[in-house]
């Protein structure tokens, strides 16, 4: 028996895959056309939280909580036959992701999300953000001031960068009225830093009723930019993608006809036959999947 065969097991815990979900066909090609595309999603946080990192000084006047709503990938390791309920919420068709090749390739913005149970934790959390607080009003002052210590400048910068990062990575355990256990989900997210005015700009102190309004266009403005994308050369596809999942069997000539005859793949143009019919090797059906294993 070779190496090969010793490694195979079933029944793993995580998938060696990370799964990008969604709800139709016709997205699922916009994937396989342009790559991932970053989009806006809504998180809740402690209205303390909320405060603290935005420029508002109060937001008691609100009937509704706030939050931020941030432009991210997501992604799950859940392995396929245990995502039943994944995939009630979040759709049939998904393209899987070598999860190794995953950490290295988008390793400087993807993370699996720390998910927050303990009140000392949630503790913590909001003392990061006052720490963010203070070191973005030290940020400001140094640079609206001509005193020396410039240095700290790229300092504060830094810091306020990377505890933005820390807090979008966090998720409670479970959802307000404790119907939703958000661990099931086991997510991994893939973002950039809230750069003012560019399209991934996190939109802080936002009701979810006013992000249902907006969410839209505020894809719609991602779209239409390059970098709202996570892309793959054609020399990485082969390794890069593990399944390329429809719902149903009838789908898979129309998807196999779709990547033949594609232009552009996964954000590149110019893709080689070869390398066509390899990702059609990729293709089946969750009731392929439910059926067979």
């Amino acid at each position: 028996m070779n190496n090969q065969e010793n490694d195979i097991s079933f029944g793993n815990i995580n998938a060696s895959s990370l799964f990008h979900f969604t709800k139709e066909l016709s997205t699922l090609k916009l994937i396989l056309q342009n790559g991932v595309r970053f989009s806006y999603a809504f998180e809740n946080y402690p209205q303390s939280v909320i405060s603290n990192f935005c420029d508002i000084t109060d937001i008691t006047n609100t009937n509704e909580d706030l939050g931020v709503a941030i432009p991210m990938a997501s992604f799950c390791d859940i392995p396929i036959t245990r995502a039943s309920e994944h995939m009630q919420k979040y759709g049939y068709y998904m393209v899987g992701f070598n999860k190794a090749f995953m950490r290295k390739y988008c390793g400087n913005i993807l993370n699996p999300l720390l998910y927050v149970q303990s009140a000392n934790l949630t503790d913590v959390i909001i003392d990061l953000s006052c720490i963010y607080k203070e070191s973005s009003n030290e940020h400001q002052a140094l640079i609206s001031s001509d005193k020396t210590n410039e240095y700290r400048i790229p300092e504060l910068g830094l810091r306020k960068y990377y505890l933005r990062l820390l807090i979008g990575l966090t998720k409670p355990m479970f959802s307000s009225d404790g119907k939703k256990c958000y661990y099931d989900e086991r997510e991994w997210r893939a973002f950039q830093d809230d750069n003012k005015g560019q399209f991934n700009e996190w939109k802080w102190a936002i009701s979810e009723s006013k992000f249902q309004k907006e969410k839209k266009a505020l894809n719609d403005k991602i779209s239409s930019i390059s970098d709202g994308y996570i892309t793959f050369y054609e020399d990485y596809l082969q390794e890069a993608i593990t399944h390329i999942v429809v719902k149903s069997e009838e789908e898979l000539p129309e998807l196999a006809k779709y990547i033949l005859e594609a232009t552009k793949l996964f954000g590149f143009e110019g893709i080689s036959d070869d390398t066509k019919l390899n990702l059609i090797s990729k293709i089946t059906s969750i009731k392929r999947i439910s059926l067979d294993y």
